[in-house]
């Protein structure tokens, strides 16, 4: 007794290929968070990534800066280097 289950054929899943290229929207969220415009065109790449080059530059000294204030709380709060400057 056979249901008249067969093979069925596959569908082409293909997309057609378009001039513009496809928008990720998830890389533009973290373009926006970044507050700098995403390269939508080839010519705006390399402005970008300069943008993206003197963020990293800044954020790298902001580390150092708050690197250093906190060697000195630490230095400041510590009680065994108090201990040996009263001497």
């Amino acid at each position: 007794m056979m249901t008249g289950k067969g093979k069925k054929g596959k569908k082409s899943n293909q997309q057609k290929v378009t001039e513009t290229p496809l928008i990720d929207f998830n890389l533009i969220k973290k373009f926006n968070s970044l507050k700098i415009s995403p390269p939508l065109s080839e010519d705006q790449f390399q402005q970008t990534i300069d943008e993206l080059n003197e963020l990293k530059n800044a954020l790298n000294y902001w580390g150092k800066i708050i690197q250093r204030q906190n060697k000195i709380k630490y230095i400041r709060n510590s009680r065994k280097i108090k201990a040996e400057e009263e001497f």
